[in-house]
């Protein structure tokens, strides 16, 4: 995700080139409208995203999809390299998911409520959301990718335990359409090396997103200082025109 690293600003030509602000009009009650993750999630797709982020994972997606495609590994082999993807990926997403958890849980302790409530009161024009949704859904969408990526290592590690289950399924696909060609080995292949393309692509996207993630903290404390500085030098300023 994308995320200002200035405070939002009323004027109409934005230093930066990249955030638009208006003032907003939103009731106190837009602060909770999302219910769940679900929710929060639809909202973050109306955010800019990082072009990096994306064109690397696309890339990275092609190259190792040429790869298994390319290989000639048997179904066997295929299917332990998933599983060993699998394992990495749900050990991963769980431990980074504390990091994330204690990161927020800083952040949050060591703002401003002043500033929150300032950024609540801004809309960022191209998303339409508050400035402040614009910050916090941007973070738990970090969360929510790394639960995605959780999720999905368990469902391949809980599906590769039914495996027969599948190898009899397909058999049996087989005997009730006998006209219809179908190579088990060939099939089983492909797709174990299609669900390893894209649970290596979201691990990747993951650790881009870490970045990201660790970037917009350090961005987010920074404007909470500023923020705390800038009010002081009003109030000295304004105590000076009072004398």
């Amino acid at each position: 995700m994308m995320m200002s690293h200035r405070l939002p600003e009323r004027n109409k030509n934005n230093p930066d080139g990249m955030i638009k602000l208006i003032e907003s009009d939103f009731p106190a009650t837009d602060i909770t409208a999302e219910k769940n993750l679900w929710q929060i999630l639809k909202t973050s797709f109306l955010l800019p995203k990082r072009i990096f982020n994306i064109v690397s994972t696309a890339s990275f997606f092609v190259v190792v999809s040429c790869y298994a495609l390319l290989s000639q590994d048997s179904s066997w082999e295929a299917r332990n390299q998933l599983l060993s993807w699998a394992e990495k990926g749900f050990s991963f997403s769980v431990g980074i998911l504390g990091f994330l958890v204690a990161g927020v849980a800083i952040f949050t302790a060591a703002n401003d409520v002043s500033l929150f409530t300032h950024l609540a009161r801004v809309r960022h024009r191209q998303s339409g959301v508050s400035y402040l949704k614009y910050n916090f859904i941007a973070l738990m969408y970090v969360f929510i990718v790394y639960i995605l990526l959780a999720f999905l290592c368990f469902l391949v590690q809980a599906l590769a335990s039914m495996s027969d289950v599948f190898d009899k399924l397909l058999i049996s696909l087989i005997y009730i359409f006998p006209r219809v060609q179908i190579d088990a080995d060939v099939t089983f292949r492909l797709v174990n090396k299609f669900s390893y393309a894209l649970l290596s692509t979201l691990f990747f996207y993951c650790l881009l997103l870490l970045k990201t993630f660790i970037f917009d903290l350090y961005a987010l404390i920074m404007v909470n200082i500023r923020w705390n500085f800038e009010k002081e030098e009003d109030e000295k300023n304004s105590g000076i025109d009072q004398h």
